[in-house]
């Protein structure tokens, strides 16, 4: 409950040299994106389902676990576990050279839902970047 309570927190977006010293919060939010990528390997599709958005939730504090999301992403085989993925890539952002193929790919995916989510998650890493 209270790493669910630290992931709810909006996170700031400061610069390296704004950021003031990382508070209990801050540490709390960071393990809760570390364990939350762990758990994106579990067996069970419904611990990989709620691990992915959690990290959706923490958004860019789940960054330095952004490649372990997208290799997720690529090997998940539940249609709708690979679209939540999708949704928590785009919120994490990150890892753009990696992402962006992988996204294009699955416009082709079997199931309707994770195409438009790829859909979706280019047009939010395009945003981000400033890609036209």
């Amino acid at each position: 409950a209270i790493l669910l309570a630290a992931a709810i927190l909006a996170c700031g977006s400061r610069s390296e040299a704004q950021q003031p010293a990382k508070t209990e919060t801050d540490k709390q939010r960071e393990a809760a994106a570390a364990a939350a990528a762990a758990l994106l390997k579990d067996p069970n599709p419904e611990i990989r389902h709620a691990a992915a958005n959690l990290v959706g939730r923490l958004g860019p504090v789940s960054r330095p676990h952004a490649m372990t999301l997208l290799t997720a992403i690529a090997v998940e085989r539940e249609p709708l576990v690979r679209r939540d993925m999708l949704f928590a890539a785009a919120r994490v952002g990150g890892e753009e050279k990696t992402a962006i193929p992988l996204f294009t790919k699955l416009l082709d995916d079997t199931a309707e839902e994770v195409r438009i989510e790829a859909a979706l998650s280019i047009g939010a890493y395009r945003s981000e970047s400033g890609i036209e």
